[in-house]
């Protein structure tokens, strides 16, 4: 699947380390490169806080793709804390990069 590949490939080039891969969804996981989240989300428990991406692709020819973006407070653990960054400006720069994909395959 040419779209899922090209997924695979910007998400592992913007540092991204794939956590699951299925026929249907894919997730990606970093550790946040933003202060301000780390200031605001980070515990005692655990100073890390992880930025997920989900991506769920349905269809074939044309494939639809949707996705879903969470900062997490203490990854890993049974306290993990998600914060849905979906529609939020970090979020924005996900969307504008999987609209590029689309443009470059429909070529």
């Amino acid at each position: 699947m040419k779209v899922k590949e090209a997924v695979a490939a910007l998400m592992v080039s913007r540092g991204y380390q794939i956590q699951r891969d299925t026929d249907f969804v894919m997730d990606f996981a970093t550790n946040t490169q933003n202060f301000m989240a780390t200031l605001l989300l980070s515990s005692r428990y655990d100073g890390r806080v992880e930025t997920r991406v989900s991506v769920t692709f349905i269809g074939d020819n044309p494939t639809q793709v949707t996705w879903r973006a969470a900062l997490v407070t203490n990854p890993g653990s049974a306290f993990e804390r998600p914060t849905d960054i979906t529609n939020n400006p970090e979020g924005d720069n996900v969307q504008t990069q999987f609209v590029a994909i689309k443009t470059q395959l429909e070529k």
